[in-house]
């Protein structure tokens, strides 16, 4: 098993996510944080490159909230322009909650993260309204129990 020490984020400075932590790109722009990743744009960048790589892991590693003592899967639902939404059920394959789903299925589709980040904050931090300032990014991405860090077996991501 992966293990990650809880630290403080670096802060970008370059591009239009200028002096937001890549955390909070995560939950603003994550289409823009997969690009980046896709395009190797943190490779020569040694600033961000193991904490985009760390990101990049948990990201697609969301542990999925049981119910009732019994493991839930998550499924998710696509409508003709990509992806809408996921929810949670005692059936399925999917065991963790990948954040770059909507970036496979539809190459910058702003609607589609809008309802994705809705449906996490709703179905992972419990509360849709919450605003994810840069501290409630930053903690969420610390806390190692908010992901199943062991399944190297399963994903192999790109970085």
């Amino acid at each position: 098993m992966r293990s990650f020490e809880a630290k403080k984020l670096t802060t970008i400075k370059f591009g239009k996510h200028k002096n937001k932590t890549l955390s909070q790109v995560l939950f603003s722009d994550p289409d823009w944080f997969y690009w980046a990743i896709e395009n190797e744009i943190f490779k020569n960048k040694s600033a961000y490159y193991d904490e985009a790589k760390e990101l990049n892991y948990k990201s697609r590693r969301i542990r999925i909230p049981s119910k009732n003592d019994r493991p839930q899967f998550v499924r998710y639902v696509f409508s003709d322009n990509g992806f809408y939404e996921f929810y949670f059920s005692y059936h399925g394959n999917n065991f963790v909650l990948d954040m770059s789903v909507p970036y496979r299925q539809a190459y910058y589709y702003k609607l589609g993260y809008k309802n994705f980040i809705y449906c996490l904050k709703k179905y992972i931090l419990k509360d849709e309204n919450i605003r994810m300032t840069k501290e409630r990014c930053e903690d969420f991405f610390n806390d190692n129990q908010n992901f199943e860090l062991d399944l190297d077996c399963f994903f192999h991501p790109k970085m």
